[in-house]
């Protein structure tokens, strides 16, 4: 998404994510989410030219890695259901890296910038009484991190997350 899509286009499945929250009242919740990503783009082969007369004919292998730290409140729309279903804000820092490999000639860069991820999701319990069930989710995810590879200039790291994973309820007793 976003100008990053100019760099990568495919969708990735490579990611994961630990998140966990505390109620402060019966629907709401501050926490934390600490996550991964990594997308992946191989270009066919196409002529370089470098400038100085270097010319080179080969496969681009494009990376980016982002490493998201966000903290955040969730509201829990139907919290003694079955079905839970919630939204949360989270905010944080991205710490992410961006590599375009053509033969043996890399070019990476490193850079840290806010992350800002609106989430839309539910939680479904395997029984009326079990503390543990599945977690699927929807997420935005807008990134500050700047970075220059070649001569192409990108302004910030855009991302849809499509989460699907187990939950553990913990509570008071």
């Amino acid at each position: 998404m976003g100008a990053s899509s100019n760099f990568i286009q495919k969708f990735s499945w490579r990611g994961g994510q630990i998140n966990g929250q505390i109620f402060l009242i019966e629907n709401v919740a501050i926490g934390f989410k600490l996550g991964f990503n990594n997308y992946y783009s191989n270009v066919s082969p196409q002529m370089y030219d470098f400038g100085n007369g270097t010319r080179l004919y080969a496969n681009t292998y494009r990376y980016i890695r982002k490493v998201p730290f966000q903290i955040g409140a969730v509201g829990h729309i139907l919290p003694n259901g079955m079905i839970k279903p919630y939204l949360g804000l989270f905010f944080g820092l991205c710490y992410a890296t961006e590599t375009a490999m053509i033969q043996d000639v890399q070019s990476r860069k490193e850079n840290y910038g806010f992350i800002f991820t609106p989430e839309l999701g539910f939680y479904l319990k395997f029984g009326k009484n079990s503390p543990a069930g599945v977690k699927m989710s929807i997420a935005y995810n807008l990134a500050t991190n700047k970075y220059t590879i070649g001569m192409r200039e990108f302004k910030d790291l855009q991302s849809l997350n499509v989460n699907i994973g187990f939950t553990y309820m913990v509570t008071k007793r």
